[in-house]
């Protein structure tokens, strides 16, 4: 069932754990779609240290889109 609505809809990596996290009571961990959306611009547009080709900081090595959908995590620059 839930493989048949990934194939469906084509659900993105970044928003696999917004399908899955509540499935499995993890609900709380996502901060609001807004919220997601204000730390990607950031990244995305304003950071000097965004490297687009992987979609990477050049900071902390991490993978942007998922990393700006977690409560617990904060940008290694201080910007959120």
């Amino acid at each position: 069932m839930i493989a048949a609505l990934f194939l469906k809809q084509r659900i993105t990596t970044m928003s696999i754990s917004r399908a899955i996290f509540p499935f499995f009571g993890l609900g709380d961990k996502l901060v609001t779609e807004e919220v997601r959306a204000k730390r990607l611009v950031t990244c995305v547009k304003e950071c000097e240290s965004y490297l687009s080709l992987t979609g990477q900081c050049e900071i902390c090595n991490c993978f942007v889109k998922e990393k700006t959908e977690f409560k617990n995590e904060a940008c290694p620059l201080k910007k959120w």
